[in-house]
């Protein structure tokens, strides 16, 4: 199935659906990072609130709408539903024939880069803490901080009756969200769901459910500036860029977007009303939709649908296995090591691609393995002014026997003549997946920077002392940030992440 339609135009619309109102809050900040992308929300309010739902009755919802947004046309669509993400993102992924995003990874990113007591809470619905995603998104970055999660439903009520009741009174967004639920019992609902996070001395508190950031400046009030509040929408628009960038699928600079709003519900003026609140665009149409209804005879069909898979990786690297298996946490699929599969492969790696040296590792992994489906991975750094060198041989730049402080040593003295602003560089990560049938699928990963001229830092290994990443805008090397944050930025962080994307629209 291809990952985007043959017949799609990079004009098409963007799909975005939740349960009901919540959705446009991460709608809101698409519109603004990508002003001239055309926009499809669809609210499923005659099934608000998904919460309480059995999780395969919310994967069939599922897959219901994103089949729905496929039929209207889109080009990508964004599960802009904790609860729903949770339960269907996986099988949606692998079902769809244009990629589908959620938004409990973006989240968990941005919540594991603002703790500083590595103390982060969760407040979601009931569907979402039990589903455990945030907690394993979180640890996957960074397993050293402690996640405490609780089930707060009566907030999606409160931010959907509220804003109903007070939206009359604001003349913005921000206006609505600093003052709209000033209510005693508002306050006293929050203070009991939020005091034990209080208690906890929580640093961090991701708002688990898009509702829940109109409820923001409730939430805040209640726990005191020094709690920092995580809302997924941010970051799931800059996912969304990343992957209209790397498809080259952005709508046309001169493109004039449209906005359609579609809700299952009876009431379409209000919802029309209430969503130009809050996604800060009006809609030039608004109607009811039916997706459709799910039968018993679905939902048992939707559990028999999931396909047992095989996976060996091979390495026996205890935490890339941890990273692979987290991030590829598809339902039915089994990893195992080399080791675990009482398997022995020390194949000959003397391609000159990082892709080749993966696939003669993935290839080896498939044929001994009796033609399990397998992974295997390859990276190294890559230096411009070198013609990219060391490229596949940097464990071994300085020689076969060769260590870390000889590589670092030949690699600064052969830029020792260029300044800072010609040392760009960077970390490349390319994962080779082999299906039982053959089939491969290749994703690469990368983190740019430069090389220093001095190592600093303690904190990495190989060349991490001397590469600076972008992202700090060259104040610190890769052994000076924190793993969490070298987790989140990291290039098989990046690889897996496209894997994943690749491998669920197959």
């Amino acid at each position: 199935m291809a990952y985007f339609s043959e017949t799609a135009s990079n004009n098409a619309p963007i799909g975005i659906f939740d349960s009901g109102l919540g959705g446009f809050t991460v709608a809101r900040e698409i519109v603004a990072a990508l002003p001239h992308e055309s926009i499809v929300y669809a609210g499923d309010t005659a099934r608000c609130p998904y919460g309480p739902r059995d999780q395969r009755e919310v994967d069939a919802f599922v897959q219901q709408i994103c089949s729905w947004l496929v039929s209207r046309g889109v080009k990508m669509i964004v599960i802009a539903c904790n609860t729903a993400t949770a339960a269907g993102l996986a099988h949606a992924q692998r079902t769809m024939p244009v990629p589908v995003v959620g938004v409990v990874e973006p989240g968990a990113r941005a919540a594991v880069m603002t703790t500083r007591t590595r103390q982060v809470g969760v407040v979601a619905t009931q569907g979402t803490i039990d589903s455990g995603a945030y907690e394993r998104a979180i640890t996957n970055i960074d397993a050293g901080i402690q996640v405490l999660s609780a089930p707060t439903q009566r907030f999606v009520e409160i931010a959907e009756q509220g804003l109903r009741g007070e939206e009359m009174r604001f003349s913005g967004y921000d206006q609505l969200v600093a003052a709209g639920f000033n209510r005693p019992e508002y306050h006293a609902v929050a203070e009991g769901y939020l005091a034990p996070f209080r208690e906890a001395h929580v640093d961090t508190l991701v708002l688990g459910c898009t509702h829940f950031p109109l409820l923001a400046g409730l939430i805040g009030q209640t726990l005191g500036p020094e709690v920092q509040l995580i809302s997924s929408a941010t970051e799931t628009a800059r996912d969304v860029a990343e992957i209209l960038r790397r498809r080259r699928a952005f709508a046309d600079e001169g493109h004039r977007p449209t906005y359609q709003f579609f809700t299952s519900g009876s009431n379409c003026q209000e919802f029309a009303r209430l969503g130009a609140l809050v996604m800060g665009v009006y809609p030039q149409r608004a109607e009811t939709a039916d997706f459709g209804e799910v039968h018993p005879e679905e939902l048992r069909n939707a559990k028999e649908s999931i396909v047992e898979k095989k996976v060996v990786i091979a390495t026996n690297n205890a935490h890339k296995v941890s990273e692979i298996t987290t991030a590829l946490d598809f339902d039915g699929w089994h990893y195992s090591t080399l080791r675990d599969a009482g398997l022995v492969s020390n194949p000959v790696e003397d391609a000159d691609t990082f892709e080749g040296n993966a696939r003669i590792k993935a290839r080896a992994a498939h044929q001994l393995s009796g033609g399990l489906a397998a992974l295997a991975d390859d990276s190294g750094l890559v230096v411009d002014a070198l013609g990219g060198a060391p490229g596949v041989f940097s464990s071994r730049y300085a020689g076969e026997d060769g260590n870390d402080a000889a590589n670092n040593e030949k690699l600064l003295r052969e830029l020792a003549d260029l300044p800072f602003e010609q040392r760009t560089a960077r970390f490349v990560c390319t994962l080779v997946f082999i299906d039982e049938d053959g089939s491969e699928t290749v994703a690469r990963g990368a983190i740019e920077g430069k090389i220093g001229f001095e190592e600093r830092g303690s904190g990495g290994f190989g060349y991490d002392p001397l590469f600076y990443p972008d992202f700090y805008e060259g104040k610190l090397t890769l052994a000076e940030v924190p793993q969490a944050d070298k987790n989140a930025i990291s290039h098989r962080g990046n690889a897996l992440r496209q894997l994943k994307g690749l491998l669920g629209a197959k």
